[in-house]
């Protein structure tokens, strides 16, 4: 009893487990597996989506709807970071490379270049782009710098 009153009341030993279970601990890529979890419980009704002819636009919305929802429902970071919602077009490019391959042409090219620009924007201009882009500590977790960081993998891969 002694020592589960230790371990309660300790607030190293319970905050640790609070964040470990509340925000995926600490550090870089801590929260990787709660998002795995979530995509293995999701895949089922991802999947469909992705053999969709609108997938595209389906997985844009769904991320799109997601930031908007955590910036007018007040999200604690915590909670946004361990989301795999977040990362759901990630999971769109992964199937159209498990499925064309990996390829580097004008249209990958074209989405790289646009999310550069609106990166950019979003960054250094004075116009917010909330709630559409929901987290500036992280800007390059978005879908739309996704491509940029899927164009540069498949050129280093191919150079």
């Amino acid at each position: 009893m002694e020592l589960f009153r230790c371990f309660v009341t300790d607030s190293s030993y319970f905050g640790w487990i609070k964040k470990f279970f509340i925000s995926g601990d600490i550090g870089p890529g801590s929260y990787y597996v709660w998002v795995y979890i979530q995509f293995a419980i999701l895949i089922s009704l991802l999947y469909p989506l992705c053999k969709s002819k609108f997938a595209c636009i389906y997985f844009i919305f769904i991320n799109v709807v997601y930031e908007m929802a955590c910036y007018y429902c007040s999200i604690p970071y915590e909670i946004y970071r361990i989301c795999c919602l977040r990362y759901v077009f990630l999971f769109y490019l992964g199937y159209l490379w498990a499925k064309l391959g990996l390829k580097l042409d004008w249209k990958t090219f074209l989405l790289s270049i646009i999310g550069i620009i609106l990166f950019l924007y979003n960054r250094y201009s004075k116009i917010n782009l909330l709630p559409f882009v929901f987290d500036d500590l992280w800007l390059g977790d978005h879908w739309f710098m996704y491509f940029v960081s899927c164009s540069l993998f498949v050129f280093i891969m191919y150079n």
